[in-house]
């Protein structure tokens, strides 16, 4: 029985047994574990992006959402074409919507807003552009246009 034990053991009679981890089992599983956290940062990155992106997107239904409700308590005035304006343009118009599109440009990177009323007083329809550039990415000074479209009956 010695004897069976013996050659178990080996050359040097030790029993051989290995307690803990290896060099390279450790540096793989710190690389392995690298990756994992890279991707969870991007992730983490790509979901402010969203989040940033959608913030404005609100913004901007609520400037256009409130115009409209403007150009609903000030019917007589819409129709007339007070409030026409383009994007292009300076700010000219009612009051009203001189202190509208000074909000959309305070509270939308280079924020614009246009109102266009057509129809007659029967029939009037009333369409609101909000428009302003956001960043692509970062460490980019190129920047995407967006816009924003809200159109109802007076």
């Amino acid at each position: 029985m010695s004897t069976i034990r013996n050659m178990a053991r080996g050359r040097s009679g030790a029993a051989r047994s290995s307690h803990g981890f290896s060099l390279i089992e450790v540096l793989v599983t710190l690389f392995i574990l690298a990756f994992g956290l890279l991707g969870l940062a991007t992730t983490q990155i790509h979901a402010l992006h969203a989040q940033r992106r959608a913030e404005a997107e609100a913004l901007a239904v609520r400037h256009a959402a409130n115009m409209l409700e403007r150009l609903r308590l000030n019917r007589r005035d819409a129709v007339a074409g007070a409030f026409d304006s383009s994007c292009d343009s300076g700010g000219g118009g009612a009051s009203g919507l001189r202190a509208w599109r000074r909000a959309v440009a305070e509270t939308l990177p280079d924020g614009k807003g246009c109102v266009t009323v057509s129809g007659d007083t029967a029939l009037a329809t009333a369409r609101v552009e909000v428009q302003w550039r956001e960043r692509i990415d970062a460490g980019n000074e190129s920047r995407q246009s967006r816009q924003i479209s809200l159109s109802t009956r007076l």
